[in-house]
């Protein structure tokens, strides 16, 4: 991102990242948005990977960590929000819950919603109908 694209964004700044040069735009400001649903600023435990071929290597990738929410209800909030086009929830090494998200432009099944994969997915979503 350049100096330019930091100027609005209400929970984030270049500090927030590993690599904040190296990120995609869209991926800073959908994850700005997203605190702003949910009301708990995460923090980012990964961002940009050189040499990854997929999402983090784009930049258009975070993995983060939300202390104090119910996964159930960040899974349902990014799921509905239009914010990503992928979704994923993992536990870690010490228990808690991590969760990435991406703006991948690659095509999808379904562009209303996004790729999602993971621990809670099934307890959110109809595992059939995948709708909440």
């Amino acid at each position: 991102m350049k100096a330019n694209d930091w100027i609005g964004l209400l929970h984030f700044k270049p500090t927030d990242f590993k690599y904040p040069a190296s990120l995609d735009v869209s991926i800073v400001r959908a994850l700005d948005h997203f605190v702003s649903l949910v009301g708990v600023k995460p923090q980012v435990i990964s961002d940009y990977r050189q040499g990854d071929p997929r999402q983090h290597g784009k930049g258009r990738a975070v993995d983060v960590v939300f202390n104090g929410l119910d996964p159930e209800v960040v899974v349902e909030k990014a799921n509905t929000s239009g914010l990503f086009k992928g979704v994923g929830v993992y536990l870690n090494e010490v228990g808690g819950v991590s969760y990435h998200f991406d703006t991948r432009q690659d095509n999808i099944a379904d562009p209303s919603r996004p790729n999602m994969w993971g621990a809670f997915i099934k307890s959110v979503l109809d595992p059939v109908s995948g709708e909440a």
